[in-house]
């Protein structure tokens, strides 16, 4: 269940004009009950998707949330179609920057990792003409919503400071 304030139509307007304003909206404490949803997440089955010159993470079958509510408030801020999946991201994971990639308009984050080191890697850099113009690090309960139309996106190789695994589920307008 997503966080009621987020659903109270005198937030839902501030937050859209702020996302109007800017590249990046956070959104912390996102749901509820996260730790429903981690229980979720325990039953999910994944499957290594690995091309090396893409790409190295894990894919999961279901998602742990209720994807029509989610797409639904999605919906709030992203006027097109999105696609849901859930992703888990371990040492020595990562995704590259590629010319194949598909143009989205919008990327939605939601990350249920728990207290992640930035010395590890593993965040999303967002690129435009060849700058880092976004990095989004891992933080637990919280959905970040990205503007990413001319912006090209990577997960940063996780390196062995990592001790825990990045889970999100990730939207892609």
């Amino acid at each position: 269940m997503i966080n009621p304030i987020y659903l109270n139509k005198r937030i839902i307007k501030e937050k859209q004009q702020e996302f109007k304003r800017a590249y990046v909206l956070k959104l912390e404490n996102f749901y509820m009950y996260p730790e429903k949803i981690e229980k979720e997440i325990k039953k999910i089955k994944f499957q290594k998707r690995y091309l090396p010159t893409e790409y190295s993470f894990e894919e999961g079958n279901k998602l742990p949330i209720d994807e029509k509510e989610l797409k639904r408030f999605l919906s709030l801020f992203f006027k097109r179609e999105i696609k849901l999946t859930i992703k888990r991201y371990y040492h020595k994971d990562y995704t590259l920057l590629n010319d194949k990639e598909k143009k989205k308009d919008g990327i939605c984050i939601i990350d249920f990792t728990k207290e992640w080191k930035k010395e590890a890697g593993g965040y999303t850099s967002f690129i435009k003409d060849d700058n880092e113009v976004i990095r989004v690090y891992p933080e637990y309960n919280v959905c970040t919503l990205i503007k990413s139309k001319n912006k090209k996106s990577f997960v940063k190789y996780i390196n062995c400071l990592s001790k825990k695994k990045r889970v999100l589920v990730e939207g892609e307008i």
